[in-house]
């Protein structure tokens, strides 16, 4: 991590080591690739299915390297 902190979700879950998939939740349920949400977060593009003038997503996260028993 950087002196300067952990700025946005992506940054978040990049340095948690995650493997991670963002759904629009917006007017319809579709994916949407990492690098899209990136710019999303940075201002640099708008949310594409907005409800209500608002972006809504949903984050899948997992660790990979986890063991896969429970």
């Amino acid at each position: 991590m950087s002196a300067n902190g952990i700025n946005s979700i992506s940054e978040f879950l990049l340095h948690a080591g995650t493997e991670y998939q963002v759904f629009d939740l917006g007017r319809r349920l579709e994916p949407t690739d990492s690098q899209t949400f990136l710019e999303i977060e940075n201002g640099s593009a708008y949310a594409p299915y907005p409800r209500q003038q608002h972006a809504w997503f949903g984050i899948v996260f997992w660790n990979k390297n986890a063991s896969t028993q429970h």
